[in-house]
């Protein structure tokens, strides 16, 4: 059941960057998206059905990102949080004298959220991409070692 829970969600990790490649590849430029196979969609798709899933529970560490961005101006803004001044102080002391800080800080948060996710977005393409020549590899290191 672990398994079938772990497959799903790599399926759902990777479906977004996985239909928007499929539709750009599969599309003529006029926007319409006859269904024809060519070894493009082949390739991306076999990939994406099932060498794929295999890599990642191969290799579970692949599915955890370890890059997180955060922007500069989510730094300096949390950076005066370990300021000495109380909470009101920090409050009434905005760099903006529309917003204040805490507004800042959520608005660097947001975005920072939506960098982090595009950049799962994008490295779950990449996976999906190599993940045919990746389990090549490992079958092939394997069948070399017994």
């Amino acid at each position: 059941m672990k398994l079938l829970k772990n497959v799903c969600l790599d399926y759902a990790r990777g479906c977004v960057f996985f239909a928007i490649v499929f539709y750009f590849v599969t599309a003529k430029p006029d926007g319409t998206m006859p269904m024809r196979w060519n070894a493009i969609n082949l390739w991306w798709t076999l990939s994406f059905v099932l060498a794929y899933p295999v890599l990642l529970e191969t290799f579970p560490k692949m599915k955890r990102v370890n890059l997180h961005f955060q922007s500069w101006q989510s730094r300096s803004l949390h950076m005066g949080d370990q300021s000495t001044e109380n909470k009101i102080a920090l409050y009434h002391h905005s760099t903006n004298p529309i917003r204040n800080r805490i507004d800042l800080q959520a608005q660097g948060d947001y975005l920072n959220d939506y960098l982090n996710l595009a950049l799962n977005c994008l490295l779950s393409g990449v996976l999906i991409a190599i993940s045919v020549p990746g389990l090549g590899f490992v079958i092939a290191n394997k069948l070399r070692s017994k």
